[in-house]
This record gives structure tokens, C-alpha cells and sequence, in this order.
């Protein structure tokens, strides 16, 4: 795998810096989402709505990792390069899917 620290240039730090940022945000807040439920429901069960955006964040954090590698590894296009992408463009798509549905379950609950 090429330096992520030189492999483009000027730009190498800022990108690294930037895809370590989303992904950590995205760590976070899946921890807070899943803590937040566990504290407040309890030994309750929980409802889908919060289960379909932990997941929903679940996925995104998946995607995020990928997309953290991702500059490094598709520096060459092959086969295999564009497979791991459809996989991480799935697994986001899945998580605004899920998340978008949690929210939409989260909206029924009020009225």
C-alpha cells in the first residue's frame, strides 16, 4: 500500500485528516446512539426505530472504514478494486436506508 502520508502530495495530510475525522464522527456517534438507548430503555425492549438507526450507523461506520482505505487502495483500477467500492457504496446505501427508516418510524411514534 502506498504512504498515505506522501502518495498525493500536498493534499496527502488534509484528505488523511479529513477521512479520519468522518470516521471517528461516525464511531461516535453509534457509541452514543447505542448508550443512549441502553440507558434509557434499559431492560425494556427497544423500539425498531432506534434499532433500524443503530444499525443504520453500524453500516455507515463499515462504509466509512473502507472509505478511510479507500484513496490508498484504488489507486490502480482492477477488478478487485471495484468490487471493495460497490461493496462500500452498498453498505451506505443500506445505512441511509436504515437510518432514514428509523427516523421515519421515530416520526409515527409522535403523532
Amino acid at each position: 500500500m502506498p504512504d498515505p502520508l506522501t502518495v498525493f502530495g500536498e493534499m496527502s495530510i488534509p484528505l488523511l485528516i479529513s477521512n479520519l475525522a468522518t470516521l471517528i464522527g461516525f464511531l461516535l456517534a453509534t457509541y452514543f446512539a447505542t448508550s443512549y438507548t441502553e440507558k434509557f430503555y434499559g431492560e425494556r425492549p427497544k423500539p425498531k426505530s432506534w434499532l433500524f438507526i443503530i444499525a443504520g450507523l453500524v453500516s455507515i461506520c463499515i462504509a466509512e472504514v473502507g472509505e478511510f482505505l479507500s484513496p490508498y487502495i484504488f489507486l490502480s483500477l482492477d477488478f478487485t478494486a471495484l468490487l471493495t467500492q460497490s461493496i462500500i457504496l452498498s453498505a451506505q446505501a443500506v445505512g441511509v436506508i436504515l437510518i432514514v427508516g428509523g427516523c421515519f418510524l421515530l416520526s409515527k411514534e409522535i403523532v
